[in-house]
């Protein structure tokens, strides 16, 4: 069957140009619909009729690269979907768009995919660092659960009192924290969690600040963690309802910054020096909540208990069974991603 020709958006900020074939074109006003070629014909009447322009024509015009473009025929223009075509010249982002779709000029394309890691070995210690009691629970329970069952030594450091998380007008801040620092004892009894430090910063507030950096080099210093799971510092914006509680977000830059390169480097903070607590270098990084993952641990085995350590924060939720229901479904979809029965997701990020 003959090509037919297809009329795609190129959407571009305002006075952005794009250099190619000897023309500074503005893709706003200059450019406003470019035509690529497909292997089908659609319906000819949604069409537009100015000349075709084939698509290994584009790139060498206007300097991008051209995302393949999926199509329906019938009643309906060929489109994108919201896929993207990148500009290669200076990097900068053009959308390919849906004719009368609404863009979204602060999205950015995807990722390129990630080498697949595996943790590291052997492997002694781990430490999982998180803003609130029940973080780690809804983080990583099965995976810590998993790392006890081998045999690594596992320890907590929390960020903030978690005084904040409840709608309650009769529970105070001081009681609500007092009532989350047991449940976070609990929690970490069942899954076989050693030392748990809370460092007492007021939820809610919590800023990456110098301070708290000093204090999570002091403890990584101290309990010198080949593993840390860490909090993503990056606000996820792909249409995830949990957009990253501001805590989640201190807490995972400050715990980033505090393994690389404070904590190795000897002069950053020398007053620890004065506390006994030499340099340590971290070997290995497990982000949660990451928009991408690269590693992914087999959990079915571990889910009752990671279950049990969840339900002991009995103050953060009102209904059990949807709590349960959710979690397992993450597990399960993990896993699906790589043939697994239930997993946990990861960002790794090796730093031999």
């Amino acid at each position: 069957m003959g090509k037919a020709p297809v009329n795609v958006v190129l959407e571009q900020e305002q006075r952005d140009l794009v250099r190619g074939g000897g023309h500074g074109l503005h893709l706003l006003q200059d450019v406003q619909a470019v035509r690529i070629f497909t292997d089908q014909a659609p319906d000819a009447t949604h069409l537009a009729l100015d000349p075709a322009q084939a698509v290994e024509q584009l790139g060498p015009i206007l300097r991008v690269a051209v995302a393949e473009v999926p199509f329906a025929i019938g009643g309906r223009a060929l489109h994108t979907r919201g896929q993207y075509a990148v500009r290669l010249l200076t990097g900068s982002m053009c959308r390919i768009s849906e004719p009368g779709r609404n863009v979204n000029r602060d999205t950015m394309p995807p990722m390129p995919e990630l080498e697949r890691h595996e943790l590291i070995a052997p492997l002694e210690r781990a430490l999982v660092v998180f803003s609130h009691p029940d973080d780690a629970e809804f983080g990583a329970a099965a995976t810590i659960a998993s790392l006890v069952a081998r045999g690594v030594r596992v320890d907590y450091l929390v960020t903030t009192d978690g005084g904040k998380g409840t709608a309650d007008p009769a529970v105070t801040s001081e009681q609500l924290a007092t009532t989350r620092i047991a449940e976070q004892r609990a929690a970490a009894d069942v899954l076989g969690v050693g030392e748990v430090v809370h460092l007492g910063y007021p939820d809610g507030y919590l800023q990456p600040t110098l301070d708290l950096r000093r204090d999570l080099v002091r403890h990584l210093r101290r309990l010198r963690p080949e593993l840390v799971i860490a909090q993503s510092p990056m606000r996820r914006m792909d249409g995830n309802p949990y957009i990253s509680h501001p805590d989640h977000l201190a807490t995972g830059e400050a715990t980033l910054a505090a393994i690389y390169p404070a904590a190795r480097d000897r002069l950053n903070f020398p007053e620890l020096l004065d506390e006994g607590l030499e340099p340590w270098k971290v070997r290995q990084v497990l982000v949660t909540g990451a928009e991408q993952a690269n590693l992914w641990v087999e959990v079915q085995a571990q889910l009752d208990t990671a279950l049990a350590a969840l339900r002991c924060h009995a103050s953060q939720f009102d209904d059990w069974d949807a709590v349960e229901e959710r979690v397992r479904e993450r597990a399960r979809e993990a896993g699906e991603a790589v043939g697994l029965p239930a997993a946990q997701a990861f960002l790794s990020i090796l730093l031999d």
